[in-house]
């Protein structure tokens, strides 16, 4: 299957607002709808915070990659995490994850990212064996989170 991931700005917070509420299986209506909307708005409006990608196949919008960036002294300077990565479920397992994959890699390397993370939850075995294909592995430490809001 021929897919296209691009880069993609505030033009397509509209398209990008739908994925997110499939994503999240909630209408656009919801609460948690409004606050992720409020939140890939600054990501769509400070390219410091990360960027944010599309995946098509045949021109149609199939998915995303959100992609937001750190600093990291144990990996040497820059770092990314691949904070969220959606594709529609009529469209997986066909390939499109690891082409997906493989240009975020791709860019990351090309943009100086010395490092790339992510999570996956523990029932979403299908995902972490993406991941494992693509080079992706555990760490020795755990992945904590303190929320503060």
């Amino acid at each position: 299957m021929n897919i296209e991931v691009s880069k993609v700005g505030i033009e397509y917070k509209t398209e990008l607002h739908n994925l997110i509420a499939e994503f999240y299986g909630i209408s656009l209506k919801d609460p948690l709808a409004k606050k992720l909307n409020s939140c890939l708005n600054e990501i769509l409006n400070n390219p410091k915070y990360g960027s944010v990608f599309i995946i098509k196949s045949s021109m149609q919008i199939i998915g995303y990659i959100i992609l937001t960036f750190g600093y990291s002294l144990e990996y040497g300077g820059r770092d990314a995490f691949i904070d969220e990565f959606f594709i529609k479920p009529e469209y997986r397992n066909k390939g499109i994850g690891s082409k997906s994959l493989e240009y975020i890699i791709k860019y990351a390397r090309t943009t100086g990212i010395k490092a790339l993370h992510l999570e996956v939850k523990k029932k979403h075995k299908d995902a972490a064996r993406l991941y494992e294909r693509n080079g992706f592995g555990k760490r020795k430490s755990k992945f904590m989170t303190l929320k503060l809001v």
